[in-house]
């Protein structure tokens, strides 16, 4: 099964607050199932999020894009074509708001690449309409097609980079819906290709550029982060660097905390070992003064080690197979780091083609195994100091599926957070889910059960649409359904 990807919606930051320390007993919940609907296995599919009082759902049927429409109990009420400037283009990506959402997309006409942006109502009606940018290529570059958005969702940049490392960037605000900036850079002794990590774009439409430098154990006591640092409000641009102190980074995530006004990052650090992690840091830059920023490198302690690997445990030995998923900004300040461990293995099979022509012979193929396991978090206060840290067990196990039905969806409330996933990869599977409080007390019990429904989940693509209440998508032998959880 194919499911297209080369769009995306856009997620936008939630601040977790700290106001529950303990759990309230309430373990209703509310579950709506939409009527299925027929679509192909080559068609892409993604859901808006709410805009104004309706569910959106975008459609990508390969050759033209439609909306679907839904009311609060999953009931369809239309079905909308888009109309665009031209039959081949390229959806970017989609911006929500709570009234309305803005359509990035781009395409080529005479040699040149337009940028187009749409704006349209709950209704789907367009309100507004631009080009962003009309764009020669040729002897620069084509720019590619990972929109960088700000944390408010105001703001999205496109941007590329030709061979030298020049990046050409531009913003576009979503609000305005004009350009609010257009820039060339060329950041000093840094190499793109090589060193080029992440583009972060904060709340007033300022770039961070990240790159990383000596990140190899030979070099271990030179490693470092780079900064690149353009404000629209000043005349220069700043470049500063953050040394990691002897370390390695294993895996890492930047995010601009738009309510504090600070670049915060979380990650995995290794001391000198590529395959595995030593323990998590925290960062936090104020990109006013860079040269006060905060650091702190926190080691796995014996008991966490032995929890998480079991009779894996090597004596001196780190913690392999473990990403970065998510970086929760608390309402003071700190952050909480969702890691998830997680695996793929590809084999080769062998076997034995018989045929009438050519007597026989051997053949080859492929098999992909995908393992996604427990999720890992660390709570951190904003001086750095780890508060908690949890582990929530889980195995998921799948063959071929680019592992579309594995992981996790997280709802983010002022008290809790949820992680809601699939018990096991099959058609017939529980529906789990971790509560897990201010304090970092967790509790597991089952939502639902697949096989009656003929559901299943897909919990990567879900949204959350109201403070205690989801959309998940479930698409199962070319039948799509949506599936409502209000909690």
């Amino acid at each position: 099964m194919v499911l297209k990807c080369s769009y995306r919606v856009i997620r936008f930051t939630f601040y977790w607050a700290l106001f529950s320390c303990f759990f309230t007993p309430l373990y209703g919940q509310e579950i709506i199932i939409s009527e299925e609907k027929s679509f192909r296995n080559d068609h892409g599919f993604e859901i808006i999020g709410k805009i104004g009082e309706h569910l959106l759902v975008f459609r990508d049927r390969s050759e033209d894009y439609e909306i679907l429409g839904y009311d609060e109990n999953l009931g369809e009420l239309f079905s909308k074509e888009l109309d665009l400037n031209s039959k081949r283009v390229s959806i970017l990506g989609i911006l929500p708001k709570k009234d309305y959402f803005t359509l990035i997309y781009k395409y080529n006409k005479r040699g040149r690449v337009h940028f187009e942006a749409l704006k349209y109502d709950e209704d789907v009606e367009l309100v507004d309409s631009t080009t962003i940018k009309i764009v020669d290529p040729r002897g620069v570059i084509s720019f590619n097609e990972d929109l960088v958005v700000s944390s408010n969702r105001r703001y999205t940049m496109i941007y590329d980079a030709d061979l030298s490392g020049r990046i050409y960037a531009f913003t576009f605000d979503t609000e305005k819906m004009e350009l609010a900036w257009d820039k060339t850079f060329y950041p000093k002794e840094l190499d793109y290709e090589k060193d080029f990590l992440m583009a972060v774009l904060d709340d007033e439409a300022g770039l961070h550029l990240v790159y990383e430098k000596d990140n190899r154990r030979l070099k271990i006591e030179d490693a470092r982060f780079e900064f690149y640092h353009y404000s629209p409000e000043k005349e220069d641009d700043l470049q500063y660097t953050i040394p990691l102190n002897g370390r390695l980074w294993y895996d890492v995530d930047f995010k601009y905390d738009g309510r504090n006004k600070r670049l915060v990052a979380g990650g995995f650090y290794s001391n000198g070992k590529y395959n595995e992690s030593n323990g998590v840091f925290y960062l936090k830059i104020n990109p006013e003064e860079p040269d006060a920023y905060a650091i702190r490198f926190l080691s796995f302690d014996e008991k966490f080690r032995v929890n998480m690997l079991g009779k894996q445990l090597k004596r001196e030995g780190g913690i392999d197979e473990i990403d970065v998923r998510d970086i929760v900004l608390r309402s003071d300040g700190g952050v909480l780091l969702i890691a998830e461990r997680n695996r793929e293995y590809t084999r080769r099979i062998s076997g034995y083609n018989s045929s009438y022509y050519n007597g026989g012979e051997p053949t080859t193929s492929q098999q992909i195994d995908y393992h996604y396991n427990d999720i890992v978090l660390f709570s951190i206060h904003p001086n750095g100091e780890l508060h908690w840290k949890e582990i929530l067990r889980k195995r998921q196990y799948s063959q071929d599926d680019k592992a579309i039905y594995s992981s996790y969806f997280l709802l983010k409330t002022r008290q809790t957070l949820r992680f809601l996933y699939n018990d096991e990869i099959r058609f017939e599977t529980n529906v789990n889910e971790y509560e897990v409080s201010g304090i970092g007390e967790s509790q597991r019990k089952s939502l639902l059960h697949t096989s009656e429904d003929k559901l299943s989940l897909i919990f990567k693509e879900a949204r959350q649409i109201e403070a205690n209440a989801l959309v998940v998508p479930s698409f199962r032998k070319g039948d799509f359904k949506l599936v409502k959880v209000s909690f």
